[in-house]
């Protein structure tokens, strides 16, 4: 459990997957944040399962060069703060392991965010029936505002 005696004021959750689409949602919830004065969370859910090679992949270390593998949700942190790094210099980097949609919603649950910030794609209502969507499991389960950035 998220537990930071200093929190006491409002919290903005941008939830971000790896790669270039996450810097909009990003700068999005930054500038929310911004406007409310409140603290900005980036989070990124891992999954438990990755093997070693997506992990070097996506943490871009060099072939040879050590990487953890021992600790899903402190890779998931890594990635939070590279991603959150690239776009803005104030925020607090999560990372979880597990089912995205699940462990976006309780951690916002958590830290009592008055926003979560998300990217979503645009689909086809066939594609939406089949596959789901992070996005969209979030949007109608949770109980505080969400807001979607569409992206490409």
């Amino acid at each position: 459990m998220w537990d930071d005696p200093e929190h006491t004021g409002m919290v903005v959750v941008a939830a971000v997957k790896r790669g270039s689409r996450a810097q909009e949602v990003i700068r999005n919830a930054a500038e929310l944040a911004d406007a409310l004065e409140a603290e900005l969370h980036v989070v990124h859910v891992g999954d438990q399962y990755e093997s070693t090679e997506q992990i070097r992949r996506s943490s871009q270390a060099n072939p040879g060069e050590p990487i953890d593998t021992e600790g899903p949700e402190q890779n998931a942190g890594e990635r939070a703060e590279k991603l959150g790094e690239a776009v803005i210099e104030d925020f607090t980097p999560v990372g979880l392991v597990g089912y995205p949609a699940q462990e976006i919603l309780a951690y916002a649950d958590q830290v009592d965010a008055h926003y979560v910030v998300l990217g979503g794609r645009k689909q086809s209502p066939v594609g939406k029936a089949l596959f789901g969507s992070v996005a969209q499991e979030v949007v109608l389960n949770a109980d505080r505002p969400v807001v979607s950035v569409r992206i490409a």
